[in-house]
């Protein structure tokens, strides 16, 4: 069972020991467990769980049963089915067992498939069992409603679900209905008759009423059950019980109102204390109590409340947790708002947080936390958490938390803005990175000069470490790789040698900066020092980005055994630890695909493509998505199957435009411009050429060579030689000063590739016969076919001249693969995205929206004039003269 969820939410409740026998709903109950679904279904106080528990003591108790009892928190889908695996954990431990890897996930759930093992778990079960979910009226969120759904429509015969909900869920009923597959005990079914209510009021609750007066009270309650039992509890001890009755009238929730304010103002004061201030709990239990009155009688007080039916209903067997009826917890802390003041109730909460977070139950004490506003402990708590949380299926309620946070709040508290800064992350949501990156740090000056940090402090040098080492990533991707190599020194620097996560952060985003820097030896130091870090702490995240970026480098490098070797060892770690069915563990199937595509192994590639993809889709990692499903589409473009590529690629446009987050954008538009050109439209290439122009400095970085060289391939397709040419040189001789082999062998087969175009014949042989020189030991075989036709003519020519054996043995395999190459399929010509950059797609939205320069500025965390900027370079490549002709044309190309 998942150690964060309190295991008296799965305890069935116990028989009252004074009770009113029911055995006509008993029959009713029992005979509805051959069907599909039972609806226990009526107002609050209406006895549903009383009568659980009686059939439970009765005909019910050779069944075996999983009981959930629901609360608010259950509404994400993540703690939803954790509860679910925990309850039906109690049958047969195999059930949560088979489903806990699906759980394991950072994002949204692949409801499907955990419903479809579950189910066929479910299914291999010998016992006839029932899953009965109390208080399913909080469950508001509409996944799991489809889950209660999909588990009817596919219910094993011996399974039988039992719903308690005071209103009517919204399942597909009627047909459950016309289907004789649903049996409904409804508010009707659960009211008292005359006998139950005489039974109930005089010898339950010890009160000497008459025929007439039961009968009296029992019109005027319509049998409501919680209606009598305050009714009965107002009326011991009175002496004008027929005034009381004939007073007592209205509909329940004024009844509630009234008869609230009549038990608590009959109660002795230390009761009432007690009462008002428990009632923020959605649980209670003896030191937990204590820790709210700041008494030591909490357990005897809970049994004296359980004993007068003062609306406490024990949660496990030694009646050690409890929990208010939730009429009356409502009423009592209704009652607890109007008489406290904010600060009073914010104090409790603070203590429930204290205790929740000295017993371990690190959930409840961060809702207590931030329900009392003490958002240094919500702060600690998180960090202390932070790495455990980011790396599991937790991520969802660390989103929610910190999402839950007031701006206000954020920037006073530096930890708060770093961990925004994370989520946004997360997102892809860079710019927004760096507005909490700035705002973490003013928030840290903010408190030096209050006084209320030092700098000798070690938690200032710790959260300083922190920001800067969050500064790293958003310094490279604005480009200024000076401010991000300084920013990780420093991080290096200030972080404690135990602060092993923003080490392990730091490097990983050093290494990356180098990487983009074209400093690759660097790169590759930085990443192997990352590595064992990231496994230290055991935050997945770090692990897969430590593996990626060393196997990025090395096939920049050329190197594809040490990098195939690498991500072998990846894959093989993945498996061992448990990580192969996470979301996070997408890019390393990615990484290597890549490597089993430049290989050829086109087949093998594709099955480690669609691992990634349907982990991604698994954890809701539409960022991870989408990097698979461009790669699904390069499969398809090496197929020739454009069709299924120009598909999959507006799968990926629709996602993008959907999330906002255009990472991709570059790498998809450019396949799209691609597939475009090679079906005869020319525009779109010089479009995207236009709009990725790159200036070549003394380096190459990983970055910059990706748009280079598909700026490259794009010159060529459209017939513009002479300017791939010039575009080819500096490439070339950089590759080759920089040690970049996988480069050097690109630029040399497409210098080849337009030279032959220029009709000169024999350099085209000598750059070809190069790059097969270079290629040969590492097997590239993909980077030639990908050229095609040109490619093939001349190293049929080529293959007749050479003298190497290896390189004549290199060049047939080269032209087998060639002649294996499948026969291009019909496609369709379709219209392509905008030229616009990233930027510029985020900036016309806004435009669109109506947004003036000073609002799209403050929005996207840019100057008045850089929007205007942008506006120009939107006019200029829409063609158009002002705001008005730019979204009309954008409408148009399918851009809005």
């Amino acid at each position: 069972m998942d150690s964060s969820l309190l295991t008296t939410k799965f305890y069935f409740p116990p028989v009252r020991p004074a009770l009113v026998p029911r055995p006509h709903l008993v029959k009713l109950l029992q005979a509805g467990l051959s069907n599909a679904l039972t609806l226990v279904s009526a107002p609050a106080g209406s006895g549903k769980t009383t009568l659980l528990s009686e059939w439970r003591s009765g005909p019910g108790s050779e069944r075996p049963v999983a009981w959930v009892s629901l609360d608010a928190a259950d509404n994400d889908p993540h703690r939803f089915f954790q509860c679910l695996a925990a309850a039906l954990d109690t049958l047969q431990p195999i059930i949560a067992q088979e489903i806990q890897p699906y759980l394991q996930t950072s994002g949204n759930l692949n409801i499907e498939a955990i419903l479809t093992q579950l189910v066929n778990t479910l299914g291999g079960l010998s016992l006839d069992f029932a899953l009965i979910l109390d208080d399913y009226h909080v469950i508001e969120t509409a996944a799991i409603h489809e889950t209660l759904t999909f588990l009817l429509n596919h219910l094993p015969a011996h399974m039988h679900i039992v719903i308690l909900t005071r209103s009517d869920p919204p399942l597909p009923l009627a047909r459950l209905r016309a289907g004789g597959q649903l049996v409904e005990i409804r508010t009707d079914d659960l009211r008292f008759t005359i006998d139950e209510a005489t039974v109930f009021l005089n010898e339950v609750m010890g009160l000497c009423l008459t025929l007439v007066q039961v009968s009296s009270l029992e019109q005027r309650t319509e049998g409501w059950i919680a209606g009598l039992q305050l009714a009965a509890l107002s009326m011991q001890g009175r002496g004008d019980v027929d005034g009381f009755i004939t007073a007592f009238s209205g509909s329940h929730r004024y009844i509630v109102d009234y008869l609230g304010e009549e038990v608590l103002n009959h109660q002795p004061e230390e009761v009432r204390n007690f009462l008002l201030r428990t009632s923020i709990l959605d649980r209670l239990t003896g030191p937990l109590c204590d820790a709210l009155t700041c008494q030591m009688d909490g357990q005897a007080m809970l049994d004296r409340l359980a004993q007068s039916n003062l609306f406490l209903i024990p949660l496990d067997d030694e009646r050690c947790w409890y929990r208010f009826h939730h009429l009356f917890a409502e009423l009592l802390r209704n009652h607890l708002h109007r008489e406290c003041q904010p600060e009073e109730l914010d104090q409790l909460h603070q203590q429930a947080a204290v205790w929740f977070e000295g017993n371990s139950y690190l959930f409840e004490a961060l809702n207590h936390a931030m329900a009392g506003r003490d958002y240094g402990r919500a702060a600690r708590l998180i960090g202390s958490q932070f790495v455990a949380i980011a790396s599991s299926h937790q991520l969802p309620d660390f989103i929610h938390w910190v999402e839950g946070i007031p701006e206000s709040v954020i920037a006073t508290h530096p930890r708060f803005a770093i961990f925004k800064s994370y989520v946004m992350g997360s997102q892809g949501k860079t710019e927004t990175v760096k507005h909490y990156i700035q705002l973490a740090e003013a928030s840290l000056d903010n408190l030096i000069h209050s006084g209320q940090i030092s700098i000798q402090d070690p938690e200032y040098a710790s959260i300083l470490a922190e920001i800067r080492s969050n500064q790293v990533g958003v310094a490279v991707f604005e480009g200024d790789f000076q401010t991000a190599l300084s920013a990780a020194q420093e991080a290096l620097a200030l972080a404690p040698v135990d602060a092993t996560f923003v080490r392990c952060h730091t490097l990983l985003n050093l290494a990356f900066t180098y990487n983009q820097m074209g400093q690759f030896s660097d790169a590759i130091e930085a990443s192997n020092l990352a590595l064992p870090l990231a496994k230290t702490v055991r935050h997945l995240g770090s692990i897969s980005d430590a593996f990626g970026e060393l196997s990025k480098t090395l096939k920049t490098l050329g190197r594809l055994h040490r990098a195939w070797n690498l991500l072998q060892e990846a894959l093989y770690y993945g498996e061992n630890q448990k990580y192969s069915r996470l979301s996070h563990w997408a890019p390393v199937y990615y990484d290597a695909a890549d490597i089993l595509y430049q290989w050829n192994q086109i087949e093998e590639a594709e099955k480690l493509i669609r691992k990634g993809i349907e982990v991604s889709h698994q954890g809701g990692r539409s960022f991870y998505e989408i990097s698979g499903l461009i790669q699904s589409a390069r499969i398809h473009i090496a197929r020739k199957e454009l069709n299924e590529a120009i598909k999959i690629l507006d799968r990926c446009a629709t996602e993008e435009q959907k999330t906002g987050i255009l990472y991709h954008h570059d790498e998809l538009s450019y396949y799209q411009a691609f597939i475009n050109a090679s079906l005869g439209d020319p525009a779109k290439a010089e479009a995207w050429i236009s709009s990725h122009e790159t200036a070549i400095s003394d380096k190459l970085g990983y970055g910059q060579s990706a748009i280079a060289f598909a700026r490259l391939h794009l010159l060529i397709s459209i017939g513009k030689i002479t300017d791939a040419m010039q575009a080819l040189q500096p490439i070339l001789t950089l590759s080759q000063s920089q040690g970049c082999l996988g480069w050097q062998i690109q630029a040399l087969i497409l210098q080849a590739v337009a030279q032959q175009r220029k009709s000169d014949l024999k350099d085209s042989l000598s750059s070809l016969e190069e790059a097969l020189l270079l290629a040969e030991p590492e097997g590239y075989v993909r980077i030639f076919l990908e050229e095609g036709q040109p490619i093939q003519q001349l190293l049929k020519t080529l293959s007749a001249r050479l003298i190497d054996q290896n390189l004549v043995n290199y060049s047939q395999r080269l032209l087998a693969a060639f002649a294996a190459e499948p026969t291009p399929a019909p496609a369709e010509k379709r219209p392509q995205p905008s030229p616009l950059s990233r930027r510029e797609l985020e900036l016309l939205a806004l435009i669109a929206a109506g947004k003036s320069n000073k609002e799209i500025a403050s929005q996207l965390y840019i100057s008045i004039g850089t929007v205007k900027r942008h506006t120009v370079n939107i006019f200029t490549k829409l063609d158009v003269r002002n705001r008005t002709e730019a979204v009309a044309r954008a409408r148009e190309m399918g851009l809005l």
